[in-house]
């Protein structure tokens, strides 16, 4: 059976398929990280306690949950792909 790294050297390079899940899971992630960002805003955290922080407090903060989140959204968006992937690669067998 061929992995992925001797599928990527005997082929050249990337596939376009491969290229194309990346870019879906990139997408995804961006889906996922915006919906995030949606559903923080919602709490009682943001209003009572991030909206009375000073600048450089919510700078460090938000840059804080977007490295947290974006690492997160990724994982998930990455298993989440992987998942249909192997779904849809079992069904047409």
């Amino acid at each position: 059976m061929v992995n992925s790294l001797q599928m990527i050297l005997l082929h050249g390079g990337f596939t376009y398929e491969m290229l194309g899940f990346l870019g879906g899971v990139f997408l995804l992630a961006i889906v996922i990280l915006v919906y995030l960002h949606k559903l923080v805003k919602r709490t009682s955290f943001y209003a009572d306690h991030f909206l009375k922080m000073t600048s450089p407090e919510k700078v460090v903060f938000y840059v804080g949950f977007l490295t947290v989140s974006s690492i997160i959204s990724y994982f998930i968006a990455f298993i989440g792909l992987t998942l249909i992937a192997v779904i849809i690669n079992w069904t047409l067998k």
